[in-house]
């Protein structure tokens, strides 16, 4: 299962990667949302690890636009306090959200929980 991360902090991203990794996790990183959908163009990933918002867009309406594709299964990231964060990332199609600072482990955890839950293979 691939797992793309769409990360402006290229330290958190490689934690993130080399967790995932770890736990046997395919994973590629993308720190922009033009370059994030490049390659959704060419291939196909599981399961989407986001910034709600990145550098040069809204990472909860590029989850909306993606989900008009296909049902990807992502989990979106925001700041602590970043009001209507949740109700945003959830209503443009997150199965999860969490806010900073993250544990890359619990971030494994999540992915591990919706693997239970969705057939990844469809």
């Amino acid at each position: 299962m691939t797992v793309l991360i769409i990360e402006p902090d290229s330290r958190l991203a490689m934690s993130l990667c080399e967790v995932l990794l770890d736990e046997g996790y395919s994973a590629v990183v993308r720190s922009t949302l033009l370059s994030a959908r490049e390659y959704m163009e060419r291939e196909n990933p599981a399961l989407l690890l986001l910034e709600s918002r990145l550098p040069d867009g809204d990472g909860c309406a590029f989850l909306s636009s993606a989900r008009i594709r296909r049902r990807i299964p992502a989990i979106v990231f925001a700041p602590r306090g970043a009001f209507g964060e949740s109700v945003r990332a959830l209503e443009a199609g997150a199965d999860d959200f969490m806010t900073w600072p993250i544990s890359p482990r619990e971030v494994v955890a999540r992915v591990r929980a919706l693997a239970r839950r969705i057939d990844f293979s469809r």
